[in-house]
């Protein structure tokens, strides 16, 4: 347009310009017959010439910028590409001259109500309606009006025969050859038809939309951005690297693999999926676009991996995680090993290193996907103890493949059982997770979560995609959770504190499943003397890398203390990946509790990993009934439950004291209660909790609801019985 319009101030210059000519005659010898060569140049002719050109140009440049435009459905991405190609037609028919007042007046209406989303389809609709409406009259002032007095004196001339028959006839044919003459002048005329077509078929989209949703279904999808969907955690996008749309801990993910730290390659589903996760499920179009982006991010993480996804041979497999701008640690689903069904296992499971492995990252998928869809998680450890007792082994790493492989398949049982169907083609799993990640936003825990730490109900979650790192590779492998900052030590700087196990994958730790070891040779003595074992000591290498990685958040990038969530393949550096980190919380109460009296007084039961401050009495409860039993009384409530899962979150919110027979320190269930200020003793190996009668046993001693014990929340301590408290200053 640029050069159409420098083309036109030449060809309507008042000023004459002269033209030169370079002509020369021949005559053809053979046949005698005279011909005449050469150029003839002049500025207006040569502008008029090319002007004309330049229309077949722009014209085709416009039918390819509106095929680029995706009309199935209107977002508001949609709304703001239709009003740059209408301003467009509108420079355009400036140029030849061509131009109306409502075409414009509607146009910068339409602008300016991109900038509210409270425009409704109505007024969309209306106000394309109008500037079909000038359209219409820009076709009858330019191309129609003008001619019909000419064209009813000319064509009788043309046409005399077919004008002296009858008078209906000769009407019928005046009115047919100039709908003709019309209709080849307007296909010839510069972007009119295109304009007329375009406005027409945006009108036949919006209103197709209007016949098959509701009306919030309809605002949903005119507010969609595509460009805000989706966002490679190797690759910068400023629209949407922050915690709004990508959630805390997608956002500090990236930021590591921005700055070369180890973290596993991946995208980001942000929030606006959350928000628009309805109208993606109900518009086909939509959900077909959706589909596209996400096998176009596979397909990258493919490339980058050197795996393929759903190939059986060399699988890439996918963690599929929560991630929201406000922290909620174990309130929403998680699905790890993602791309595996019954084919792709049974040929991984003949590789090296993955006889056993292959089928425990397939159980555990199975047993995520059967929970997602309301199995009890106790259905599945009852087979994993049966099977257990029916081959004697009391570790799972200890089964053999093929005992894994009978154990999977049991679990598989559980979901047909329920009725629950489970999807095998690796991409339809993958979409089906994303969902319901999405949708356990709305799950019971993450509904009370939200409503004990009054956490709005909009925020919604992204979702995080990353390639599975493997620790359950082998033996030497491994899950951990680090802290920067020992909770035990009030030393300022960096001294590392937590949890790890082996053959493990990330979920096992944080949902305080395991018993783990401690990541120190200082936390192994003050725990377990001269036993067990610590990450420092079995896995120097690996700790050294760990130690470089803290070092580096906390000094070299000035983040605050870290927890740290770290997964490793093997024993060698290299192998050590990231797999969330988030601000460490540290509390430090001026005062606390302590017990007024001898400890040669007191009965001691057990011993675990004591968490938060000082001491507690209390009364033993072992449920959600118990709690709301024990309600009215005065009595501190001590939750005991074998391990510190997630969907106990409720009633850790409830109790006022927390004692678990697994899980350690640096589990979500055990961060929260200690960022609630409660009193905990997790990891107590000597405890097993009998749930469904309402007893517990530690060292030999029977222990049932509403009996009284005491807790020491700095040394880990269980007693029999209550003991007389006072404050005391912690220095």
């Amino acid at each position: 347009f640029h050069y159409m319009r420098r083309l036109n101030t030449v060809i309507v210059n008042e000023e004459k310009t002269e033209g030169w000519e370079d002509i020369y005659h021949k005559r053809h010898i053979a046949i005698g017959i005279p011909s005449m060569y050469g150029k003839y140049r002049e500025p207006k002719f040569e502008a008029l010439g090319l002007a004309f050109r330049l229309e077949k140009v722009a014209a085709g440049l416009m039918e390819q910028l509106i095929g680029s435009i995706n009309l199935d459905y209107i977002t508001a991405k949609t709304l703001r590409r239709i009003y740059l190609v209408l301003e467009l037609f509108r420079e355009g028919l400036e140029l030849d001259g061509v131009s109306d007042q409502g075409y414009d007046s509607n146009l910068k209406m339409f602008r300016f109500s991109l900038n509210s989303a409270s425009f409704s389809v109505g007024q969309y609709i209306n106000r394309l309606q109008f500037m079909s409406g000038s359209v219409r009259e820009i076709i009858n002032k330019y191309f129609l009006r003008i001619y019909d007095r000419q064209l009813r004196v000319i064509i009788p001339q043309i046409y005399p025969a077919e004008m002296k028959q009858d008078e209906a006839a000769s009407k019928q044919f005046l009115v047919r050859k100039s709908e003709q003459f019309y209709r080849e002048m307007l296909s010839s005329a510069f972007m009119v038809q295109q304009l007329d077509a375009f406005i027409t078929r945006i009108l036949g989209s919006f209103r197709l939309m209007v016949d098959n949703y509701p009306e919030e279904t309809i605002r949903s999808i005119m507010s969609y951005n595509t460009d805000l969907v989706i966002s490679s955690l190797y690759k910068e996008t400023p629209e949407m690297d922050n915690q709004i749309f990508l959630g805390s801990k997608a956002y500090f993910l990236k930021k590591l693999f921005l700055l070369g730290f180890p973290v596993p390659p991946g995208f980001v589903l942000t929030t606006e999926i959350f928000r628009r996760r309805e109208a993606i499920l109900q518009n086909p179009y939509i959900e077909k676009e959706f589909d596209l982006m996400i096998r176009k991010q596979v397909a990258s993480l493919e490339k980058l991996t050197g795996q393929q996804f759903g190939n059986p041979n060399n699988p890439l497999m996918l963690s599929v995680r929560s991630g929201t701008a406000i922290s909620m640690p174990g309130a929403m689903n998680t699905y790890l090993n993602v791309g595996i069904n019954d084919n792709i296992v049974e040929v991984l499971s003949r590789q090296p290193n993955f006889g056993w492995t292959s089928w425990d990252c397939y159980r555990r998928f199975l047993q995520s996907w059967g929970m997602a869809y309301g199995v009890s998680r106790d259905e599945f450890d009852m087979v994993m103890i049966e099977f257990k007792k029916k081959y004697g082994i009391d570790q799972k790493i200890d089964f053999s493949g093929a005992q894994m492989r009978e154990m999977a398949y049991a679990y598989k049982d559980i979901l047909f059982s329920h009725n629950i169907h489970f999807k095998e083609e690796p991409f339809e799993q993958l979409k089906q997770v994303i969902f319901n990640v999405l949708e356990s936003w709305s799950s019971e825990r993450a509904q009370v979560y939200r409503d004990y730490l009054e956490i709005a109900d909009e925020w919604g979650t992204a979702v995080i995609i990353q390639k599975m790192v493997l620790g359950n590779l082998h033996r030497t492998s491994g899950t951990g959770v680090l802290f920067t900052h020992a909770p035990d030590l009030e030393k300022p700087g960096m001294h590392l504190y937590g949890d790890f196990t082996l053959c493990s994958q990330g979920e096992d730790i944080v949902a305080g499943l395991v018993h783990p070891w401690p990541v120190t040779e200082r936390q192994r003595k003050n725990m377990f003397g001269d036993k067990g074992v610590s990450l420092q000591s079995s896995f120097p290498e690996i700790y050294a890398r760990l130690s470089e990685v803290a070092l580096a958040l906390t000094e070299t990038h000035g983040f605050s203390h870290q927890e740290i969530e770290f997964t490793f393949e093997s024993e060698k550096p290299e192998d050590l990946f990231i797999l969330q980190t988030r601000d460490q919380e540290i509390r430090k109460p001026d005062l606390s509790y302590v017990f007024d009296c001898k400890v040669s007084e007191m009965k001691l039961l057990g011993r675990g990993i004591g968490l938060g401050q000082g001491v507690m009495n209390g009364i033993l409860a072992f449920d959600m009934d118990d709690l709301v039993l024990y309600a009215d009384l005065k009595d501190n409530k001590i939750l005991i439950r074998p391990d510190t899962v997630p969907d106990d979150i409720g009633m850790i919110f409830a109790c006022d004291g927390l004692v678990t027979a697994r899980g350690g320190a640096t589990s979500h269930a055990a961060v929260t209660a200690v960022r609630l200020d409660k009193t905990c003793v997790v990891n107590c190996t000597e405890l097993v909790v009998n749930e469904k009668d309402k007893l517990c046993i530690i060292n030999g001693r029977t222990l049932r609801s509403g009996e009284k014990i005491a807790i020491d929340g700095n040394l880990g301590n269980i007693y029999i019985g209550n003991y007389p408290v006072k404050l005391a200053e912690i220095i």
